[in-house]
């Protein structure tokens, strides 16, 4: 945990939307319940969005394509924390 950016993120004063694939590995989950378990316990819990048949990859190239099951709830969510 000496290296983790995780007590910095949590000390943060931006809003944050945490998203994750269905078919993302166990790492990057584990990395981003604790992220999400960080950020309640300062009483800024993250919106947070589960993409079914999507991955880390997946999710990073979706924006500018016909599919807009990730950016369509990612700009729902910067119009209301705007």
């Amino acid at each position: 945990m000496a290296r983790s950016n995780l007590p910095g993120l949590a000390k943060g004063k931006i809003a944050v939307f945490l998203g994750w694939g269905e078919l993302d590995p166990p790492n990057i989950l584990t990395f981003d319940e604790a992220l999400k378990n960080a950020l309640c316990k300062t009483g800024r819990c993250p919106t947070t969005a589960f993409y079914k048949d999507h991955s880390h990859v997946s999710l990073v190239f979706s924006p500018n394509t016909a599919d807009n099951s990730v950016t369509g709830p990612i700009l729902q969510w910067m119009k209301k924390v705007k």
